[in-house]
């Protein structure tokens, strides 16, 4: 059977082993533990999973490798999103998105219900989050030093740390890596 193309990302290149042989199902997901994780890789795993969860189910419906699968993502996901390097972009966001709707899709298929609640509360966090920081950035531009600490002091309280860079601020809610710095 002919994987169907996702339209959620472009086709990475070909993997395979130092053989030439092509790496198939859940094995093509496995490599990505030893990769440090960034935006591209779970787009890549974006457009792996779906062919791999498929060929799990023709094949005998094997519902564990096809479980293994998502649940290889979601181990992605967390790493990506749990990484200290990792920066919440329109980009980054974007790709989250496509990776929780394939998630709830294949999970749906093997009759795994998700909690939807927390979703909503997290993208209403990040809108927050930046509505904060724009009147931040105008309180910094008027030179209202007190009012942009407040506001950054503020989201420190609440374990979002800023970070200011030339091109605007970027934000990442603390892990327990930074708290213990």
């Amino acid at each position: 059977m002919e994987p169907r193309v996702s339209p959620v990302c472009t086709p990475p290149p070909e993997l395979s082993h130092s053989r030439g042989e092509e790496i198939s199902g859940p094995e093509r997901l496995r490599g990505y533990q030893t990769q440090s994780p960034d935006i591209s890789t779970l787009e890549r795993a974006l457009y792996e999973t779906r062919p791999a969860f498929e060929e799990a189910m023709d094949d005998d419906f094997n519902t564990a490798r096809a479980l293994s699968a998502v649940f290889e993502l979601i181990r992605l996901v967390n790493s990506l999103t749990q990484s200290s390097e990792f920066v919440l972009t329109s980009r980054a966001r974007e790709v989250l998105t496509q990776a929780r709707e394939l998630i709830m899709e294949l999970g749906g298929v093997l009759g795994l219900r998700f909690e939807e609640g927390r979703a909503v509360d997290q993208s209403r966090l990040f809108a927050l989050v930046d509505l904060l920081l724009e009147i931040r950035e105008e309180a910094r531009s008027r030179r209202d030093w007190q009012m942009a600490d407040r506001i950054r002091y503020g989201l420190s309280r609440q374990g979002i740390m800023v970070e200011d860079r030339p091109d605007g601020p970027i934000w990442k809610i603390k892990s327990d890596a930074d708290t213990a710095l």
